[in-house]
């Protein structure tokens, strides 16, 4: 028997109006990205999934669940790109550059991370090159206490 938790997670067959769920098939029978999934995610919620395996079908991650279920309620199918729900053969100009961003491997995480590692990578080479420096000085100054007492010595 499925705990308290559960029972609230899952939303089934009240979710979606009978017009949302045809336009949630069309939209997630597209090749329109996030649109697609989302819609995929909605019928999968209303048909009785939980949110985490609504998540799974989908590809979708947990929050991003969490997310479009709350941007549901507040804008139904106006959440929707237009053009998806209007000319469902047209993939959204988000979804083509997330679409791209993601075939070269780009992400705003993933520039942020560079960029920081960039930086920490600087670091470490000033770093680096204080240490050289400091240990050229070094070996300078032995070379010099080395000849001075030669010449002494001699």
């Amino acid at each position: 028997m499925p705990d308290e938790k559960q029972k609230a997670k899952k939303t089934g067959g009240n979710l979606l109006s009978a017009k949302e769920k045809d336009a949630c098939r069309k939209v997630s029978s597209l090749k329109a990205g996030l649109a697609s999934q989302r819609a995929k995610a909605l019928l999968a919620i209303d048909e009785g999934s939980t949110l985490a395996k609504a998540s799974v079908l989908t590809g979708l991650k947990h929050g991003q669940i969490h997310y479009l279920m709350a941007t549901f309620r507040k804008k139904r199918l106006n959440m929707f790109p237009d053009d998806v729900l209007n000319d469902p053969q047209q993939q959204t100009e988000a979804d083509k550059k997330a679409e791209s961003n993601k075939k070269a491997g780009k992400s705003k995480k993933g520039k942020a991370k560079k960029e920081k590692k960039s930086g920490k990578a600087k670091k470490k080479n000033k770093k680096k090159k204080a240490k050289k420096k400091n240990k050229e000085k070094k070996a300078k100054k032995k070379n010099k206490e080395k000849k001075a007492k030669k010449k002494s010595g001699k």
